[in-house]
């Protein structure tokens, strides 16, 4: 259970090769971007690698497919990770598509219909709702634009913008979620708590260590 809540939690970046200036978005999604997180939960730490390894063509145009490899302790052999499935839309936001995760072999869910994990252009004050199906349970989730707020991690500072998520399942399970982006760098740190039957399955944070850009055609 406390690794399906893992899953309901992660989260998401991408780079791709190319040359001339990096960019400036708040969830960058070239091929080749690269992010290193530091963990820490209830019950174990660690650290979490993200990176957009690949591109996938869907009707809604060019996806990009983010993989994050966790390395949380003795217990975690550190080659199982999730896979999700972005696509940028300038009008609406950071669309996400499809999960994947590996709980007994590989499961693989749509999103039904497809969530807006960072409604894009930011602007302080906007909210939004998802309803619909993950791993085929039921789930709706509301998300708003709190604010802006200038963070230091691992010595360097950011003027990010904040994002909560409010979450239920239609197993009981109930979870929220902040997440901090910074303009050309993406989500710069997370907090999360999922809560089953009013106990704690997880409580967890994640700050960025390190971050490669790609850059992108002028």
């Amino acid at each position: 259970m406390r690794l399906i809540a893992l899953c309901l939690l992660a989260l998401l970046f991408i780079n791709a090769a190319g040359c001339g200036k990096v960019s400036t978005d708040y969830f960058p999604l070239e091929k080749g971007t690269s992010w290193r997180y530091s963990f820490e939960g209830l019950s174990r730490k660690g650290s979490i690698a993200m990176d957009a390894d690949a591109e996938e063509v869907l009707d809604e145009g060019k996806g990009t497919v983010v993989k994050w490899m966790r390395s949380l302790g003795e217990d975690e052999d550190g080659q199982s990770g999730d896979r999700e499935l972005y696509v940028k839309k300038s009008d609406s936001g950071i669309i996400a598509y499809k999960r994947v995760h590996p709980i007994i072999g590989y499961i693989e869910t749509n999103l039904n219909p497809p969530q807006c994990i960072l409604k894009l252009p930011v602007k302080e004050g906007d909210s939004w709702q998802w309803e619909g199906k993950i791993f085929g349970m039921k789930s709706t989730a509301v998300f708003k634009t709190e604010g802006r707020e200038r963070i230091t991690l691992a010595g360097k500072s950011y003027n990010s913008v904040k994002i909560t998520e409010q979450c239920t399942l239609d197993d009981g399970r109930t979870c929220s979620i902040t997440r901090w982006y910074a303009a050309g760098t993406g989500m710069v740190k997370q907090e999360s708590k999922t809560v089953i039957k009013n106990e704690y399955a997880e409580q967890a944070e994640m700050n960025l260590e390190s971050f490669s850009p790609v850059k992108v055609a002028k």
